[in-house]
C-alpha cells in the first residue's frame, strides 16, 4: 500500500517535471525562432 502511494508520487513528481520542462523548451525554442527570424529580415530584407 505505501508503496504504491510512493510509485504514484513518483510518477506525479515526473509529470510536473516533464511539463515544466516541456514549457521552459517551447518558450525557448520560440525565442530562437525569433532571432533566427530576426536574422533572415537583417540578411534580406523583403
Amino acid at each position: 500500500k505505501g508503496s504504491g502511494n510512493f510509485s504514484a508520487w513518483v510518477i506525479e513528481a515526473c509529470r510536473r517535471r516533464l511539463c515544466s520542462e516541456k514549457r521552459v523548451s517551447s518558450e525557448a525554442n520560440k525565442e530562437k525562432s525569433d532571432i533566427t527570424e530576426l536574422l533572415r529580415k537583417q540578411v534580406r530584407p523583403d
